[in-house]
């Protein structure tokens, strides 16, 4: 049955026969407004598909992954990055001599790295002092310990806080 007007109603047609028509040009009418939408949501989707696809596109050419590895706050001869360079990978060190990380101008040095290096993976390594077994032993040892251990992680942890 094609969606076109009823030329030909008869005067005296039956209710039957007028609920049927008006039921076919109710369902015209919602298959012209779907095909329509239909039409409209694949544009949308071309044009979504293209704008995703254009700047991951343009991320890959101007910026692919230089490094496989980027550590942070690791001592200067981290092994990680050694046996990464070793196996044939890309890694660097970012520590602390590289730049402070509770100054902004630490912090402006690492986001530029890893701007230039686009890492991969970036591994964060605060240091051992506060965060290694050890400090979980000594935090036992009394409730003043503890405390300090706490603090000196939660002043560690500024830093980081600040480049989520």
């Amino acid at each position: 049955m094609g969606c076109g007007h009823k030329d030909s109603m008869l005067e005296g047609s039956s209710n039957k026969s007028q609920v049927s028509s008006m039921t076919h040009e109710v369902i015209c009418h919602l298959e012209k407004i779907s095909t329509k939408l239909e039409q409209e949501v694949a544009k949308l989707v071309s044009h979504t598909s293209d704008a995703v696809r254009t700047r991951q596109t343009l991320r890959a050419e101007k910026r692919p992954c230089r490094l496989d590895l980027l550590e942070i706050y690791c001592e200067p001869d981290s092994n990680s990055t050694n046996v990464l360079n070793n196996m044939g990978l890309k890694a660097k060190r970012f520590t602390k001599e590289d730049g402070e990380l509770s100054t902004a101008s630490g912090r402006e040095k690492l986001w530029q790295m890893i701007e230039d290096e686009q890492p991969r993976n970036i591994w964060v390594a605060p240091e051992c002092r506060f965060w290694g077994n050890f400090s979980r032993w000594n935090s036992g040892r009394s409730p003043a310990t503890a405390a300090n251990i706490q603090a000196g992680r939660d002043h560690e942890r500024v830093p980081f806080n600040t480049l989520l």
